[in-house]
Formats: C-alpha cells, sequence, structure tokens
C-alpha cells in the first residue's frame, strides 16, 4: 500500500502554485534540512522561476519550499489577478489542477485499507453504462495510469474543463477514440481514469466526491480552504486563471468547471493546507 502511493509523490518537493491554474511539483536536488534563508541555491531558483514567469507570460506564483509539512522557504511573484492589480499572497487560494489526483487516490487507498473494494476488482463492479472495451480495467491500471482508456482533455483539449458535462458525456468522449493498448499491457497518463475513479470513490461511499475528500482528508489535516473548484461560487482570494491566445496576450477565463474534471483537476488549495497534506504523507498520518 505505502509502495503503490509513493508513485504520486516525491521525496522532498517544491510547491510552485501558478495563476494560470498551473501547479508544478519539482524535486530539490539537496536535502531539505540544509536549505537555509539565503542559500545560493534558493536564489538560483528565485531567478529561474522570475525567467519562466517571463518567458512564459504568467502573471503570478507562489513559492514554496516544502519539507515535512514545515515551510523552509517562501516568496510570491506577480498578480493573482491582473485586470484588478491584485497580488498573489501566501493567502491566495489556486487551482492545482492535475494535483488534485492525489487526494483521489488517497480516498481510494483508504476505501483499499477498509476492504471497501480492492485494487484488482475490475470498474464495472461499481459503474454501469461502460464501453464493452473498458470491461476487465482495474482500479490498480486507473491509478498507475496503464489502463489503456482514452484522455477525454487530450481529444478535446483543456477547453473540455469550460463545460458541465455528465458522467455520460465524459465517457463518451474517451470513447469516441478506441484504446490506447490492452489493459495492463503499456503506461499513458489518462484524466479520464482519475475522473472515473472519482466516480467509484462516490458510488463507494454514497456520496459526492467533494463531501468524502472533506470528511476523510481534509477535515483531519486541518486543509481549511482545500476544496473543488465552483465557478460561481464567491471564493475569497482565489486567484483568477488566464489563457496566453496567439499574440501572447493575457485573456481572463472561466474557473474550472467541477462536472467535468471531479478528482482529475478540479481542486483548489493554498500553500498552506498543501504543506499539511506533505506533513500527513512523509508522517503516514492517514495511509498506512
Amino acid at each position: 500500500m505505502r509502495a503503490l502511493f509513493q508513485y504520486f509523490s516525491p521525496q522532498f518537493i517544491y510547491f510552485l502554485f501558478i495563476s494560470v491554474t498551473l501547479f508544478f511539483a519539482l524535486q530539490i536536488s539537496i536535502p531539505a534540512q540544509v536549505v537555509q534563508p539565503g542559500d545560493s541555491k534558493l536564489a538560483e531558483l528565485d531567478k529561474r522561476v522570475e525567467t519562466h514567469l517571463r518567458d512564459s507570460n504568467i502573471p503570478g506564483c507562489l513559492l514554496a519550499v516544502v519539507s515535512k509539512g514545515k515551510i523552509l522557504h517562501l516568496r510570491t511573484y506577480g498578480m493573482a489577478n491582473v485586470e484588478l492589480a491584485v497580488p498573489v499572497t501566501d493567502s491566495t487560494v489556486f487551482e492545482i489542477g492535475s494535483i488534485s489526483k492525489q487526494f483521489v487516490a488517497a480516498a481510494t487507498l483508504l476505501l483499499v485499507e477498509e476492504k471497501k473494494l480492492a485494487l484488482d476488482d475490475p470498474i464495472q463492479k461499481y459503474l454501469s453504462y461502460l464501453p464493452g472495451e473498458w470491461m476487465g480495467v482495474t482500479i490498480r491500471q486507473l491509478l498507475t495510469h496503464t489502463s489503456g482508456i482514452p484522455d477525454y482533455e487530450e481529444i478535446r483539449s483543456y477547453d473540455v474543463y469550460r463545460f458541465r458535462l455528465t458522467p455520460e458525456e465524459v465517457i463518451r468522449i474517451a470513447n469516441s477514440r478506441p484504446m490506447d493498448f490492452a489493459p495492463g499491457t503499456g503506461r499513458y497518463y489518462s484524466n479520464t481514469g482519475y475522473f472515473l475513479l472519482s466516480m467509484i470513490v462516490e458510488r463507494v461511499e454514497g456520496k459526492p466526491l467533494g463531501d468524502v475528500l472533506q470528511t476523510r482528508i481534509f477535515k483531519p489535516l486541518k486543509m481549511t480552504q482545500t476544496r473543488l473548484s465552483d465557478p460561481e461560487a464567491i471564493i475569497h482570494h482565489r486567484a483568477s486563471g488566464y489563457w496566453v491566445n496567439k499574440v501572447n496576450q493575457l485573456i481572463n477565463r472561466t474557473a474550472t468547471e467541477t462536472s467535468s474534471t471531479l478528482g482529475a483537476g478540479g481542486l483548489l488549495s493554498t500553500v498552506y493546507d498543501m504543506a499539511n497534506w506533505d506533513a500527513a504523507l512523509y508522517g503516514h498520518e492517514l495511509l498506512s
């Protein structure tokens, strides 16, 4: 169990929160305990971040070096909202993109530990209206991107997350392309896999994914600002997301629509909540 979960989280993590809704996790090359304020490696990192933001036309960012839940270095850059000139602060709430998958994986593994499901269960045990080619795909294969089920984002582009979609519609989009490979015979990143895992968690627990994550993970770990995104909700300190068009102009975009992402990429969080998550992982507070 522990070995499987380690697939999702590097030993030392840089958390970069980007206001165009990107979230990067980068391994650091030195032991975290020797990172000190003023360290030349931190100065080099800051310089690289500034260069990347400038070259990629990214309006704002928050960088934190985190080890075992302790923030060793934190710096903010730029704007959380360009139009209103709102700067990024340590309270800014960002869409964390595919880091959301870690929480779906954790919820799934909690259910495995409780024997409510098994890693090698076929997904049709929990989900109906699946295409015939998907029958026999296992929960383990969804977790490890070895299912062969096509990625619906790749088919419809990132724009797919702007629309409200039913699970049937997401499945129909993914099934518009043949399987990438027979289940278990390859590895290819698939947002569809984590959308399906989210549905399985909901089915087993009998609750919406957001409620499951709040009860099982966020509240116990005091992640008070972490939640599923809602484009229509007023969420204090939320960063705006931006597209960069063909002439390198920033275009304010609609927040991610939760129905089209679920746990594949629909969560919001802050640097302090993610530090709590880091501590829980390495302290084995959640999973054995």
